[in-house]
């Protein structure tokens, strides 16, 4: 998604939906808040802990350029609560009921509202616990509001949306990398760009662009640094503690290291953790969200909200558009009234056309294309506006050579073919043979322009116009490209914190694999003593006693170096040959090769094997076939009678990867035995167990080949593996 049709869609957003349950509840807490004190408190307590509420109120005070609001108490204060009453009741519902609580956009908007509930009372929690100048209602508002993203995506493209929700499931992995894939933005900049819209307080917009963001990786000058922290950190412990649901299904961030750097120690993160599910619970009743809401309240919320939204925008002058022509005296003026550090290219250009005819620099009784350009843009966005007031919205593919720096022609025909690669689109909806080109051009540089029916030279005056509309384009444009840059340097910062992670495991078994060389090398000799005495001393036994005595120490001599030659073999695997491997043929070999192994269930596990049409795979056949027999051997271990293991494969098109699962109905595993799978030496069995090097060699063999494997389960329910793997591309 570009820049343009991403500042489009957040454009047309006036607010975001709540939930019918909640608005029912807030029309019976409003409707005595008057006269009883107690269900004031719950009213307050309401608008401030609803996310699309919260929002809401935080953007009307925000537009109120003679004052300032941080928090939701202090915007009910500045708004005035029969205000805030209206604002809130006037929001759309999402269409959430029991049977599809996700309302078509894959995410359960309950579970997401009891998330960011967690989060808020958490992040209070941290900051007080932290002692850091951090005021705890801004943290509240920051926790409530970091993922408003998700919310602004999910309702303005459900379908997208349910795509997005569905990979980060199906591959456990966080859903901002797939809204990438799929919606081509993540939540953080979404919900960040929306905030600058709304005019929400800075430290809210930080906190929804960088609450995924390490402390470390965000610049020391950045005032809200610490308030990004808390809320990350709380945003892991709810994750952690499965507070609702917000679409990450990645592991949560090392919670301890994230306290450490905050000054909080692990044992109070311990105690706010155990207290957030009843004080969350609190709030979510408090809400609503447990219940459904009356069909009766539900279209009195409707009714009560239309009827309200007009006494609000008629009682409340918050906006500074509206306010400007009481300030200033001319068209000019109300222009740069309304221009602001958020200001975006969707709001401006329709701004500047209104301007220009307003002023007569251009007619009004026909349709004029006001446009911007830049450097760091591939398009070119223009709003076309009618003589009835309607505006169009073009993006159109700018030419790589365009002349950005030399003088725009006058004649609109020649700029157009100097500008574009297809001015189609325009033609459709202007006369360009009759149009005359207003360049707007600030410092040398083109940024801009204006088509409308006309000849002739702009006088002096219009060109004055020009030049003070293109100066406002110009830094515009030049903080949205600052912006921007910003977006993808934490984009970076977050893919090199991933890298370094991965580069530390990395170097950590490489230690490990020359300290199982050297331990080998070490060991292996005074073992091969102790076994051949042990073998020699077995013959000479008098007794058969005395002979099991030495077959013992001359066995577990063998199992220290059986574990040793494990161990190298999981620190330091060998380099993969990757080939093409035909998916149906590898997996029937794998259950073929298991069912005549010696596993104690080799004879009676029944292997099924489900295989969609996919394509090849590319990795190291003999690898593949090791990492195949280790899943399957402990299925075949966990699962209950009859005995049956699943195996699968289908294409990942989305990663250009494919996917093989191998799922049992065994008896599963918890949380803590889920969370330490693949850790070395790690095992759940008793006695005679195995060493715990199984998984995490098979972790290691299909990380090796390119691919990634995690798994899910639940006790009672079953495991399935998951093993993605590289396409075979025939180029090859």
């Amino acid at each position: 998604m570009s820049d343009s049709q991403l500042e489009i869609l957040l454009g047309r957003i006036g607010a975001l939906p709540t939930l019918p349950a909640t608005a029912a509840r807030l029309l019976e807490l409003a409707e005595t808040a008057d006269r009883d004190p107690q269900a004031a408190g719950q009213l307050d307590a309401l608008l401030g802990a609803d996310p699309a509420i919260a929002a809401r109120l935080l953007g009307l005070a925000g537009a109120r350029r003679e004052d300032f609001a941080r928090t939701v108490p202090a915007a009910i204060e500045l708004l005035g609560r029969p205000a805030a009453v209206a604002a809130a009741v006037s929001l759309e519902l999402l269409d959430a009921t029991d049977a599809d609580p996700t309302a078509g956009t894959g995410m359960d908007l309950r579970d997401f509202w009891r998330h960011c509930l967690g989060v808020a009372q958490a992040a209070r929690k941290i900051a007080r616990a932290a002692r850091l100048d951090i005021e705890g209602d801004l943290a509240f508002a920051g926790g409530l509001l970091h993922d408003l993203g998700k919310l602004a995506l999910a309702v303005t493209m459900p379908k997208s949306y349910r795509r997005a929700i569905e990979a980060a499931f199906l591959h456990k992995g966080n859903v901002a990398a797939y809204e990438q894939k799929i919606l081509g933005v993540g939540h953080c900049v979404a919900g960040r760009r929306l905030a600058e819209q709304w005019r929400l307080p800075q430290a809210v917009q930080d906190v929804l662009w960088l609450h995924h963001q390490p402390l470390e990786a965000i610049p020391p000058a950045m005032p809200h640094r610490r308030l990004c922290a808390v809320v990350a950190l709380a945003d892991a412990l709810c994750r952690r503690g499965r507070i609702g649901s917000a679409g990450n299904f990645a592991a949560p961030r090392e919670i301890e290291s994230l306290g450490e750097t905050l000054g909080v120690a692990a044992g109070e993160l311990d105690r706010i953790a155990n207290e957030l599910p009843a004080q969350t619970d609190r709030l979510a009743e408090l809400l609503g969200l447990d219940r459904p809401a009356p069909p009766a309240l539900v279209g009195q919320t409707l009714a009560a909200g239309k009827a309200v939204l007009a006494r609000l925008v008629e009682s409340l002058p918050l906006s500074a558009a509206s306010a400007a022509p009481a300030r200033a005296m001319n068209l000019l003026g109300e222009f740069f009234a309304t221009i602001s550090p958020h200001s975006t290219a969707p709001e401006m250009l329709p701004r500047i056309g209104r301007v220009l005819t307003g002023l007569g620099v251009v007619s009004a009784a026909s349709p004029v294309a006001v446009y911007s350009l830049s450097e760091w843009d591939p398009e070119v966005l223009a709003a076309v506006l009618a003589p009835d007031g309607l505006q169009d919205w073009l993006r159109l593919d700018r030419r790589t050579d365009a002349p950005l720096s030399s003088v725009p022609p006058p004649s609109g025909e020649e700029a157009l073919r100097l500008l574009l690669r297809d001015d189609s689109p325009l033609r459709r909806r202007l006369d360009l043979a009759r149009c005359r080109h207003l360049p707007l051009v600030c410092a040398g540089r083109w940024v801009g322009g204006v088509l409308a029916a006309g000849t002739g030279e702009p006088s002096e005056g219009s060109r004055a116009v020009c030049a003070a509309t293109a100066s406002a384009l110009a830094i515009m444009q030049g903080r949205c490209a600052a912006m921007r840059l910003g977006e993808q340097l934490a984009g970076a910062s977050e893919l090199l914190r991933d890298t370094h992670e991965a580069l530390a495991e990395s170097r950590t078994l490489a230690a490990m694999g020359e300290m199982a060389a050297g331990a080998a090398h070490e060991i292996n000799n005074p073992l091969a003593v102790i076994s051949g005495r042990a073998q020699l001393m077995r013959e000479r036994g008098a007794t058969d006693a005395e002979k099991k005595t030495w077959q013992l120490i001359a066995d577990q001599a063998q199992r220290i170096s059986d574990i040793i030659t494990e161990l190298m073999s999981y620190a330091s695997p060998p380099k993969p040959n990757p080939e093409k491997l035909q998916l149906p043929q590898l997996l029937e070999n794998a259950a073929k090769s298991f069912s005549s192994s010696e596993h104690p269930q080799a004879g009676r596990l029944a292997v099924d094997i489900h295989i969609e049409d996919v394509p090849p795979a590319r990795a190291d056949r003999s690898q593949m076939q090791a990492v195949l027999l280790e899943l399957i051997a402990n299925a075949a271990s966990a699962s209950r009678e009859p005995l049956q293991v699943r195996l699968a494969a289908e294409d990942d098109p989305l990663n250009n990867a494919v996917l093989l699962t191998v799922a049992d109905d065994g008896v599963g595993m918890d949380e803590k035995t889920l969370g330490n799978v693949f850790t070395p030496f790690f095992s759940v069995q008793e006695a005679g167990r195995r060493r715990g090097l199984g998984l995490p060699t098979v972790k290691r063999l299909v990380e090796n080949n390119g691919g990634r494997v995690w798994i899910r389960s639940k006790p009672g329910e079953g495991t399935k593996v998951y093993v993605q793997l590289p396409r075979w591309t025939d180029s090859e």
